[in-house]
C-alpha cells in the first residue's frame, strides 16, 4: 500500500475522532430543551436533509439485497444509537459515554466472528474479555450525584456501541463489496429512517417549539452541527473509510474518541472522572489494543 493512501486514511480516523467526540457535547446541549427522542430525532433528520439533494448525482443501481442491508445497517448504525446516547446523557457524563463508546471494536470483532465468518486468533479473545471487563468496571460503579452518574444508563451507550459494532460488520462484508459511492451508502442508510423521524418530529409538535421557543431555537445551532458535522458527514467519511479499509481499522475510531470526549466536558461542561471510570477506561483500551495489535488491512 502507498505511503498517500495509509496518510488519508488516518486523516480519516483523527477527523472522524474529532467530530464524533464533540457529538457527546452537542447532545448535552441538546438535551437542556429538546427529550431524549427529540435530539435523536433532530439528529437523524437534519441529517437526512443534508444527505438527500445527494442523491441525484449519485443513484446508481444496485441489488435488492444490497439496499436492504444497507437500510439495516443505517438503522443500527444511525438510528438506534442516537436514541440510546441521548437518552443515557440525561444520567451520565459526556465524558463516561465516550469512554463506553470504545468498546465499539470489540463488538466489531465479537459479530465479525460469530456472524460473519472473521476468523479471530487466541489473542483477540483475550482482547475482548480484557475490554468487556473494563467495561463492567465502569458500568458496576454504584454511581455519584455530584458526578452526575447513575450505572445502569451506561448500558445504553454499551449497547449503542453494539450496534455500531453489527453495522460496520453488515457493510463491509454484505455491501462494500459492490462499487457503490460512500456517499450513496449513506444516503440509503437514512433513506428509511430520515422521513420516520422528520414524522415523529411533525406529529410531536417539535417543529412547532423550534419556531416559537427561544430556547428551542437557541439549542437548536448545536443540533444543526450535530446532524451535519457529526452524523451525515460523519458518516460519509466512516463508510468511505471502511470502504478503502476495513470494519475493524474503521472501528478504530474509538482509541480516539474518548480523549476528545473527555477534554471537552472538562472544559465546557466541568465534568469529572473517578479512579475506578479512569481505570475502566483505561482496561478497556488495553483490550482493544491487545486485540487489534496488528491490523494487516489498513
Amino acid at each position: 500500500m502507498n505511503q498517500r493512501k495509509v496518510i488519508v486514511n488516518w486523516l480519516l480516523l483523527i477527523g472522524l475522532s474529532m467530530m464524533w467526540g464533540f457529538s457527546f457535547f452537542f447532545m448535552k446541549k441538546g438535551l437542556e430543551a429538546f427529550s431524549p427522542v427529540e435530539v435523536g430525532a433532530l439528529r437523524v433528520f437534519i441529517a437526512f436533509c443534508t444527505l438527500f439533494p445527494f442523491l441525484i448525482f449519485f443513484h446508481k443501481k444496485m441489488p435488492a439485497k444490497v439496499f436492504l442491508y444497507t437500510a439495516i445497517a443505517g438503522i443500527l448504525g444511525s438510528g438506534v444509537p442516537p436514541m440510546l446516547f441521548s437518552y443515557a446523557q440525561q444520567h451520565i457524563s459526556t465524558s463516561v459515554a465516550g469512554i463506553l463508546n470504545t468498546t465499539t471494536p470489540l463488538f466489531a470483532l465479537i459479530f465479525g466472528v460469530l456472524i460473519f465468518g472473521v476468523p479471530a486468533k487466541w489473542r483477540q479473545l483475550v482482547g475482548v474479555v480484557i475490554g468487556i471487563v473494563g467495561a463492567i468496571t465502569i458500568i458496576l460503579y454504584t454511581g455519584d450525584v455530584e458526578l452526575k452518574f447513575e450505572a445502569k444508563y451506561s448500558l445504553l451507550v454499551v449497547l449503542a456501541s453494539s450496534c455500531y459494532g453489527m453495522s460496520g460488520n453488515i457493510l463491509k462484508s454484505k455491501v462494500m463489496q459492490y462499487d457503490i459511492h460512500p456517499i450513496q451508502i449513506s444516503i440509503l442508510g437514512f433513506l428509511f429512517i430520515g422521513p420516520i423521524a422528520g414524522v415523529y418530529l411533525l406529529n410531536n409538535g417539535t417543529f412547532n417549539r423550534i419556531m416559537t421557543e427561544d430556547l428551542a431555537q437557541e439549542k437548536l445551532k448545536y443540533l444543526l452541527i450535530l446532524g451535519t458535522f457529526g452524523t451525515a458527514i460523519a458518516m460519509f467519511f466512516f463508510n468511505w473509510m471502511v470502504q478503502r479499509t476495513s470494519a475493524l481499522f474503521a472501528s478504530f475510531t474509538t482509541y480516539l474518541i474518548p480523549f476528545f470526549a473527555i477534554l471537552i466536558g472538562m472544559i465546557f461542561l466541568k465534568e469529572q472522572l473517578n479512579i475506578q471510570q479512569v481505570t475502566g477506561f483505561a482496561v478497556i483500551l488495553i483490550g482493544v489494543i491487545v486485540a487489534n495489535k496488528k491490523v494487516e488491512e489498513i
